[in-house]
């Protein structure tokens, strides 16, 4: 489901029940304007933040556990750092 600022829907897709959700998330935004797309870590890609930097967008997808963590430096440019998230914050 695509929203708004506040939440309200825009557009959605249903999708199989064994499809992946990102599968659905380029249809969603094609057409789009935005300054920044959130989404869950369950939306981290590799080909999901080019689209939405396409979007002239910044994207705010937590990474998964498994990707390597690529710095604090990093973390503070996206906005979010698994590791000690809420002290750079704080910074």
């Amino acid at each position: 489901m695509l929203a708004d600022t506040f939440g309200r829907p825009l557009r959605f897709r249903i999708t199989a029940g064994q499809a992946h959700d990102i599968t659905a998330a380029p249809a969603l935004l094609k057409g789009e304007t935005a300054t920044a797309v959130l989404a869950d870590n369950a939306y981290d890609s590799n080909d999901l933040p080019e689209l939405i930097a396409g979007l002239k967008a910044q994207a705010g997808i937590p990474s998964k556990r498994h990707r390597p963590h690529d710095g604090k430096a990093a973390c503070r440019e996206r906005g979010e750092c698994p590791e000690g998230g809420r002290a750079l914050q704080q910074n």
